[in-house]
Formats: structure tokens, sequence, C-alpha cells
């Protein structure tokens, strides 16, 4: 029978079955990127969220350890000072089992020198005034008289003055001569 021009022929439409199969297993060997992609963005977004945790906990933990260094930072100095605490406790009792003035005044001056030691380990310094030319970042002169000393010395120390490691604690106070 004579072929028709329009159909076409059973042979020419036939697909090679091998062709079509390679076909097939290159698509299914080839990964999905969309899918590569999304994993990749969850892999990261688990990254992030696991340093952004991360990074909030050193925050915390930082913050803790500051208010601990806070809340301890004098915990050496009162423990030192405490010694001077005990002496004047002992003193007071010292007080009234005695009427000698000689032995409070000795103890008072134990007192004392204790004081001056504990600030003497701590970096703090009396401000030496007492006739001296007055400075104005060492001294506040509160009172002014004539003397004849000359202008500008020191003529009383009303209140000592202080600095901790060359800094100013606080300035003497001061009576100048005009």
């Amino acid at each position: 029978m004579p072929k028709k021009k329009h159909e076409p022929d059973i042979e020419d439409t036939q697909v090679d079955d091998t062709e079509t199969n390679e076909q097939t297993e290159d698509v299914i060997e080839q990964p999905d990127p969309l899918k590569e992609l999304t994993d990749e963005n969850d892999k990261l977004k688990d990254q992030l969220l696991r340093a952004q945790a991360e990074l909030q906990n050193y925050r915390k933990r930082v913050e803790r350890e500051k208010n601990d260094i806070y809340r301890f930072a004098n915990e050496k100095y009162l423990s030192d000072f405490l010694n001077v605490v005990d002496t004047i406790d002992r003193a007071k009792i010292m007080m009234i089992d005695t009427t000698d003035t000689v032995t409070v005044s000795d103890g008072i001056e134990l007192i004392q020198k204790q004081i001056n030691e504990f600030l003497d380990r701590q970096g703090v310094k009396a401000i030496t005034a007492l006739d001296q030319p007055f400075d104005h970042n060492l001294h506040h002169a509160v009172l002014s008289e004539e003397s004849d000393k000359g202008e500008g010395i020191v003529l009383e120390e009303l209140q000592k003055g202080y600095t901790l490691n060359d800094k100013i604690l606080r300035p003497s106070m001061v009576k100048v001569s005009k």
C-alpha cells in the first residue's frame, strides 16, 4: 500500500529507547540547583542563629563577670582594713577599763599608724601643704590672712589632702598668706 504524504512513517517516529534512558539518567543525576541553594541557605541560617546565640551568651557572661568585678573589687582592701577595725574595737574596750590618758593616746596613735600603713599600701599619700607655696592643683584655699612669710604661702592646713597614685583624691583645705 502506498504511503500517504501526511502520515509519518512509523520507523521515523520511533525514538531510540537507549537514547531516552540516557537522557532520563542525565536528568536524574544532575542535582536540582534550587534544592542545593535551599539547603545551603538553611545551613547558613543555622550557622547564623548559632553564632548569634554564642554572641548573646558571651555578652551575658561578660556582663555577669563585670558585675562580679564591681561587687568584689574592694574585697582585698576591705579585708585588709578589718585589722584597723579590730584595733579600734580593742581600743574602745581598753578606754572603758582605764583612766590613763597616756594609754588611750598610745592606742589612738597605733590606730592612726595602722590606717596610714593601710593607705600607703593602697597608693594613697598625704599632700604636704604647711609652709609650701599655694598650688591650686593641690590646695583649696578657704581662708587668707596677712603674714610675714610672704604672699601665697600655706599658713595652716585645715584638712589634709590626699593623692592616689599621683591623682588628686582630695585637695588640702588651707589658710593662705596675703
